[in-house]
């Protein structure tokens, strides 16, 4: 008889809490914000420029979706293999300067070697930088609205010259967390586009 009574009890508050306490408390939770990045424009600025000297690079990322925690725009430089200096520096070597942004947060230059996120982890999957890039990034970035960037950039060379981009918003929930959705991947497995231009 203590028996049945112990268990009637408690199945008694387990339904309680079950139509009660937890419909009311998942309720009151804040929703995570689904960011909905994009490129709608990235352009590269190289007519009329003689073999190996600089040239512009115009990038501007937009948040079609609600505001969220971090939105990053990244350009990677494939064909940029050898000594690279993120700012002035001797033509020689090549190099990769920010003129100007209107990002939050300050710019992020990685060198080939450094460790960086992979697979739209966050950073709780790493792998080696396999060539240089730039990664710009606004927290919070707000829903419907865009930031832009332009960069010079000296490759050294006269040849076909090659750059990825991407967008990613994190916290990252499936494929519309990232632009682009499909196509071609770099080293860290994520989805860029190809854009190129001929320096001669």
């Amino acid at each position: 008889m203590v028996t049945g009574s112990i268990i009637a009890a408690l199945l008694a508050v387990y339904f309680s809490l079950m139509w009660n306490f937890f419909p009311a408390f998942y309720s009151v939770q804040p929703a995570v914000a689904k960011g909905l990045p994009t490129l709608t424009e990235v352009s590269l600025l190289s007519s009329g420029r003689s073999p190996g000297s600089s040239f512009d690079i115009s990038v501007t990322g937009f948040n079609r979706g609600e505001t969220t925690d971090i939105q990053i725009v990244s350009i990677s430089f494939p064909n940029m293999t050898g000594n690279i200096n993120f700012g002035d520096g001797n033509p020689n070597d090549g190099y990769i300067k920010v003129k100007n942004h209107n990002f939050s947060q300050s710019p992020l230059f990685v060198a080939s070697g450094d460790i960086v996120g992979s697979r739209y982890s966050g950073g709780s999957e790493t792998t080696a930088a396999k060539y240089p890039s730039v990664e710009f990034f606004s927290r919070p970035w707000k829903g419907n609205t865009g930031h832009h960037a332009e960069i010079e950039v000296n490759p050294a060379s006269s040849d076909k010259f090659v750059i990825l981009v991407k967008a990613i918003s994190l916290p990252h929930f499936g494929n519309l967390s990232h632009y682009p959705q499909d196509g071609l991947k770099d080293y860290q497995e994520e989805f860029v586009k190809i854009h190129s231009t001929y320096l001669k």
